[in-house]
């Protein structure tokens, strides 16, 4: 495995650890006492993965969520802007694989390594 791959392996280790423990939701279920949080679906985690990792994608439903939610539409703009002022749509743009009918990126790998070092339980 090359540097670049090694570097690769790291980030989408961490985007997805985030993804996972930022999008999960409370769970007080008392059947299973350790468990803090739960994640409903790999579906979902690719859905907020390709808007993390495309920014232009990001911004277009940012924007969506402004036009429904009036309370939050400068604070919305003034982060859209934010993010095409520092380009990040240009800099910060991670492909993913078209898989049937949408974008799809293999996490099998990140999640069994999240699940041996014990930082999720699946």
């Amino acid at each position: 495995m090359d540097e670049n791959e090694k570097i690769r392996s790291y980030k989408d280790r961490l985007r997805i650890f985030l993804i996972l423990y930022v999008f999960s939701e409370p769970h007080t279920d008392n059947e299973l006492p350790n468990v803090r949080k739960i994640f409903q679906s790999e579906q979902r985690i690719q859905k907020i993965d390709f808007l993390l990792r495309n920014p232009d994608y990001l911004c277009h439903e940012l924007l969506d969520k402004a036009k429904s939610n009036t309370s939050l539409q400068s604070e919305i703009k003034s982060i859209v802007k934010n993010i095409f002022a520092s380009k990040e749509p240009i800099l910060k743009r991670l492909e993913m694989e078209r898989f049937f009918f949408g974008p799809y990126e293999d996490i099998d790998d990140v999640i069994a390594f999240l699940k041996s070092i014990d930082f999720i339980d699946s």
